[in-house]
């Protein structure tokens, strides 16, 4: 019977299917799950009343999943009254721990979401794989190098997990671990190919509608060589989000390099937010850094402005541009130790900008492909060292496939035989870009990550 009503509402026929569900719960008064399909169906007509009707059956709800279902059902009906603290009321009955069907599940999600725009499912990963060519492979290694020009195919993984422990009350503990990795092909550079682990231990504290996250992170970088442990870090990390989505990053910790000179204290904050610009959402984000390193050539000043914004192309389509400058200064290179260091007794200043365009289509089921064209060109005050050019310029274009998961593993419940999914038609998946929160941006994104104090290269 809930299959034909199931059909019934594909094809647009509510009325029928509340025809057909009441013959069904005036012959078996406590069938639970017909009485809440049925109110399900009253709220899509935009028939109130009823739908109350039917959520006050007598003997209703009779299992933990149909109590869940009851509750979130009430919470569609005061969502559709206009009676926000209803709404809250209705969902605090609900937790992650809440047993419940898959797409009841799903439906929590989503009304958490339209509540409180910083919600989010305990579980989130990613992960994107892409590949490519460019025609410097030396640009941007994390050694600092200034060889240039070598044409190189390429390959990028970028793979990250978050899970929290289910909420109880303001402060939930929280785990991440990420990997990046660079592949590249050409010999004359291939021992410059990196991957970065990273690990975050630590808390979330929601304070009203501010969520502030603490946490320890360790990390370490390899190179293709054969020492390949070229640096490892130790941050405390803060990550703030205001109400309206403004988001401030701080960070600070040591590191330890490979070549003990460049050893250094760490410490950098940002900020973030999005402005909508000619009716484009713009996401923009200002960092700054100050490294003291172990010898005071290497110490480093900079900042970074970067800006993202992305628009539809039609259909699944959307195109995304991105643009970074950042400006680095070594207020202590110059004389013998920045012959050493920089192969120049000049005093060292950087400039980078960096250019991105990109098609990226969702697939369905958190996959999306996309293609996109980097250019980047930093322009140093070293441009005639005996170690060579610090400036550099570099076209890139890599076509990647990403996946996309938000889940809660602590739901509990299984699935009978003889139930049939209802269709909500509100699901909780991630969305695509655009619609992500700007801390959740800040973090994913290549462009505003590398500087904003969420990274430590």
């Amino acid at each position: 019977m809930r299959l034909m009503a199931r059909a019934l509402l594909a094809s647009g026929n509510s009325g029928q299917a509340a025809d057909l569900l009441r013959q069904q719960v005036d012959q078996f008064s406590l069938d639970c799950e017909s009485w809440s399909w049925l109110a399900w169906v009253e709220l899509h007509r935009n028939e109130p009343a009823a739908a109350w009707q039917a959520l006050q059956a007598p003997g209703c709800p009779g299992s933990q999943q149909e109590a869940s279902r009851w509750a979130l059902l009430e919470a569609v009906a005061q969502r559709a009254a206009g009676d926000a603290a209803g709404v809250a009321a209705a969902l605090a009955r609900v937790g992650d721990r809440s047993v419940m069907w898959p797409e009841d599940a799903r439906l929590r999600a989503g009304l958490e979401k339209l509540r409180d725009p910083v919600w989010q499912q305990p579980l989130l990963a990613s992960v994107e794989l892409a590949t490519g060519g460019t025609t410097n492979a030396f640009a941007g290694s994390p050694t600092d190098t200034t060889k240039q020009g070598e044409e190189s195919l390429l390959a990028r993984l970028n793979a990250a997990a978050s899970l929290r422990a289910p909420r109880h009350g303001p402060v939930t503990p929280l785990v991440e671990v990420g990997v990046r990795g660079h592949g590249i092909a050409a010999d004359e550079a291939r021992d410059l190919s990196y991957l970065e682990l990273a690990g975050r231990l630590g808390a979330e504290l929601r304070l009203g509608r501010t969520t502030a996250v603490l946490t320890y992170r360790r990390d370490t970088l390899h190179l293709n060589q054969d020492h390949s442990l070229y640096s490892e870090g130790q941050r405390a990390e803060l990550e703030l989000e205001l109400p309206g989505g403004l988001v401030v990053l701080a960070g600070g910790g040591h590191r330890d390099f490979q070549d003990p000179w460049r050893t250094r204290q760490e410490l950098d904050a940002g900020v973030a937010g999005t402005l909508r610009a000619g009716g484009l959402p713009v996401t923009l984000a200002l960092a700054g850094r100050s490294f003291d390193a172990h010898m005071p050539v290497h110490d480093q000043r900079g900042g970074t402005l970067t800006a993202v914004t992305s628009t539809s192309l039609g259909g699944a389509w959307r195109a995304r541009l991105g643009l970074t400058v950042a400006v680095d200064d070594y207020p202590h290179s110059g004389g013998w130790e920045g012959l050493v260091a920089f192969g120049s007794a000049e005093k060292r200043h950087d400039t980078l900008a960096r250019l991105s365009l990109g098609a990226i289509r969702r697939l369905g089921n958190g996959l999306q492909v996309g293609i996109t064209y980097e250019h980047a060109r930093r322009w140093s005050s070293i441009e005639e060292g005996f170690q060579g050019s610090f400036s550099y310029r570099e076209h890139r274009l890599l076509a990647s496939l990403r996946f996309d998961l938000d889940a809660n593993p602590w739901r509990r419940g299984r699935t009978g035989g003889d139930h049939v999914p209802l269709d909500h038609g509100l699901g909780g998946s991630a969305g695509g870009f655009g619609e992500e929160r700007v801390r959740d941006l800040v973090r994913q994104d290549e462009d505003l990550r590398g500087d904003c104090g969420c990274s430590p290269h």
